[in-house]
């Protein structure tokens, strides 16, 4: 996803640096963004968070999806990641969002229906 989003918005997007070329910082930023999603969602999960409705399961994914963008980029420098704006930290943690609900619809929801529990 991330670089889709490069490659169609080249002006606002940066990726590699000194230190990793373009496809190695998509890798190593995408690593880092689902280590600290997971991260925090355990988190949650431990501290028995309650995901029950549809808003307040967007509202986790949407800000947790943005943060994480957020602190990859910050560190942009050492993990090849750098945004133009920080509307597109919005961009990309919103369209992530969305893809991991699509993704968890498909594959965890269907087969709940299919499987009974």
């Amino acid at each position: 996803m991330i670089y889709s989003v490069k490659w169609l918005w080249p002006e606002s997007l940066v990726l590699g640096s000194w230190r990793f070329a373009e496809i190695e910082a998509v890798i190593y930023a995408g690593f880092w963004m689902t280590f600290i999603f997971w991260l925090v969602w355990d988190f949650a999960k431990a501290r028995n968070f309650k995901m029950d409705n549809w808003l307040t399961t967007w509202l986790f994914f949407g800000v947790v999806n943005c943060a994480t963008v957020w602190a990859v980029t910050r560190f942009g420098f050492y993990l090849g990641l750098g945004i133009g704006q920080i509307s597109w930290m919005l961009v990309i943690g919103l369209a992530a969002t969305l893809l991991q609900r699509l993704v968890w619809t498909l594959l965890v929801e269907r087969r709940r229906h299919q499987w009974g529990f």
